[in-house]
């Protein structure tokens, strides 16, 4: 386990001797400095203070001397980090490259940051600094203290703001979520929300189970799954219901999100029978794949794709018993690619002409418009091996730049098939 730091600002202003405490009126620090304080409350392995040569150089009325030399004979042995008064935006990047080139070195360390006497808007600088090491090297800032200092009052709380933080870590997880649907970090947060309440006994009981719910239907979702994809998300759906109350007590930064999830995106992607194949099945994993778009996991829209494609002809010559029939489903693809006159340059399709595809190759051959999706068949196959292949074949496109707007086009053929009508 890393050392524990305590972390605290040296600013300009008054100091004045109170009473602080942490939750327990009764058991109090009379001090000035608030730094002192959180010192006997949380016993570090080091204190460092953060000022600007203005602060460190300002005398104390009656003593005459600098400040900082008063903080050290209240705190003992502390470590000072100078920074810039901040005024401008160089003298704010200067601020950001020194607290993160400082605070490297204690990467592996909890922090307990006291922001009661930063000057002005360094505090902010700071704590968006961190934020920015968190995201590096996930470092662990425990606890983000503010003394609630009244004149004239006796006792000073010392406000525990550590919401801030969970704000900043469900701020991420959400933000991953909605790009991808990348739910690892969103579970994590959910699965281990911490209970706001002095009843420590009280737990939640839905909410762990949605977190985990998101889990599963995340993994399915990158891993291309559209059968599961559709369960979880019915699911889920029942569970976001089941879970509200919770959201509201524990969670309820969460709501905005979870509201417009069951309105809208699990909506979408639940399925009440996905494993029938009907018209309602078929514009289900079409939607699927524009989500793929959307999210620029083109991978795995394209996988879904191909897959599509098959299942669109399985439906088109009335075969729709057999659509998860794996050997069926190779038989449809041998059968595509023998009306596909390059289909020779696609080594991973090819297919021996048995006579199951013979068989299926005749009534493909009778679906509308099948020389037009035969041709659309033909890129979606071509990409699909870029990507299987890792591009590791000859004579490949040079980049993908215009992939994501060739699949749309394919997309906007394949939504005026006769059978999704």
């Amino acid at each position: 386990m890393g050392k524990k730091i305590l972390v605290g600002f040296l600013g300009e202003g008054r100091y004045d001797e109170t009473k602080y405490y942490i939750e327990d009126k009764n058991n109090y620090k009379i001090t000035k400095y608030i730094l002192e304080a959180l010192k006997e409350f949380v016993k570090p392995d080091k204190i460092i203070v953060i000022t600007t040569e203005t602060a460190k150089e300002k005398k104390i009325e009656n003593i005459g001397i600098p400040i900082i030399d008063d903080v050290k004979n209240h705190l003992g042995e502390i470590e000072i980090l100078t920074i810039p008064e901040g005024k401008d935006i160089e003298n704010q990047k200067e601020i950001f490259r020194r607290i993160v080139k400082f605070f490297e070195e204690y990467r592996d360390a909890s922090f307990h940051v006291d922001v009661t006497h930063g000057f002005r808007y360094l505090p902010f600088i700071f704590f968006t600094s961190f934020v920015y090491l968190k995201n590096i090297y996930d470092i662990n800032i425990e606890k983000i203290y503010y003394g609630n200092f009244e004149r004239g009052k006796e006792y000073t709380p010392i406000i525990d703001l550590s919401y801030l933080l969970d704000l900043v870590n469900w701020s991420s997880s959400v933000y991953l979520f909605n790009q991808r649907f990348d739910a690892e970090a969103l579970s994590k947060a959910i699965v281990s929300t911490k209970v706001n309440t002095h009843e420590k006994s009280e737990r939640p009981t839905n909410l762990p189970k949605l977190g985990r719910a998101l889990l599963s239907f995340s993994n399915e979702f990158l891993n291309v799954r559209p059968i599961k994809i559709a369960k979880i998300a019915t699911d889920i759906k029942e569970k976001i219901s089941k879970s509200k109350e919770e959201i509201k007590k524990w969670a309820d930064h969460l709501l905005p999100l979870f509201d417009r999830l069951a309105e809208e995106g699990f909506r979408k992607l639940s399925l009440e029978n996905p494993e029938t194949l009907d018209k309602e099945n078929l514009r289900y994993q079409l939607n699927l794949i524009k989500i793929y778009v959307d999210k620029n996991l083109l991978l795995q829209a394209i996988l879904l794709l191909r897959e599509f494609m098959i299942s669109y002809i399985i439906y088109a010559i009335n075969e729709q018993e057999k659509w998860i029939d794996h050997n069926f489903r190779e038989s449809v693809s041998g059968a595509l690619n023998a009306l596909d006159k390059s289909a020779s340059k696609h080594n991973s399709e090819e297919t021996p002409q048995n006579q199951n595809v013979m068989d299926v190759l005749q009534k493909v051959k009778n679906v509308e418009d099948i020389k037009e999706f035969i041709k659309r068949w033909d890129r979606v196959i071509e990409y699909r091996n870029i990507f299987a292949h890792c591009d590791m074949k000859e004579n490949t496109p040079k980049n993908l730049r215009d992939f994501s707007s060739d699949i749309k086009e394919i997309i906007a053929y394949i939504e005026k098939l006769p059978h999704l009508k």
